[in-house]
C-alpha cells in the first residue's frame, strides 16, 4: 500500500525506483504479483540465480528503463 501511494514519483521518465527486498527466492514472484494486482507500477525481479551479481552498468540501466 505504501508504494501504491508513493507510485506517482515512479513513474517513467522519473529517475526513481522502489526496491522491495524479500529474505527467500521463492516470496520474489510472490511478492512481484502482489504488487501487480494492487499498483499499475511495472515491476521488475532479479535474484542471485539470474547472474544479477555480474551485470554490468548498462544491464542495469536497461532494466531500470523497462520497470518502475
Amino acid at each position: 500500500m505504501l508504494l501504491r501511494s508513493y507510485a506517482y514519483h515512479l513513474r517513467k521518465p522519473s529517475p526513481y525506483i522502489a526496491v522491495f527486498l524479500v529474505p527467500k527466492v521463492v516470496l520474489v514472484s510472490q511478492q512481484a504479483k502482489a504488487l501487480r494486482n494492487h499498483t499499475d507500477l511495472k515491476v521488475g525481479m532479479y535474484w542471485g540465480d539470474m547472474g544479477v551479481d555480474y551485470w554490468d552498468g548498462n544491464m542495469w540501466k536497461v532494466e531500470m528503463e523497462k520497470h518502475e
